[in-house]
């Protein structure tokens, strides 16, 4: 599962983008990021509730877009580099938080889905 998530959000802004709307390519690496911490924290605080995973994966995805307002040259370096990059994003741009808004959501119906299907087995 966390590999999939992981996987669809570089792969949307592959050379398999130009098949895809530019605002796809754009908000998909953004809602898949925001899913993938959700996922991560779900599996380190398994007891957690949905609610309080959303809402610390959403948080996690604001305050690293805001951390992109500091421009220091040892953060850029890091930006530089592809991990560095991947985890700490490049611009601000303040409609990301709609993408990461998606991105908590579709968290959300992942970790319902799965309740639902380990309630019924």
């Amino acid at each position: 599962m966390l590999a999939t998530v992981i996987a669809t959000g570089p792969f949307s802004r592959s050379h398999f983008a130009a098949a895809l709307p530019h605002l796809l390519t754009k908000a998909a690496g953004d809602a898949m990021w925001t899913t993938m911490v959700f996922v991560v924290l779900g599996l380190l605080w398994p007891r957690a509730r949905t609610l309080t995973l959303a809402i610390a994966a959403f948080a996690v995805s604001a305050a690293v877009e805001f951390s992109q307002l500091y421009q220091a040259d040892w953060i850029s370096s890091i930006r530089a580099t592809f991990p560095g990059g991947a985890i700490l994003g490049f611009g601000f741009h303040a409609t990301d938080f709609l993408w990461y808004a998606l991105g908590t959501a579709l968290g959300v119906a992942i970790d319902r889905r799965l309740l639902n299907f380990a309630a019924e087995e």
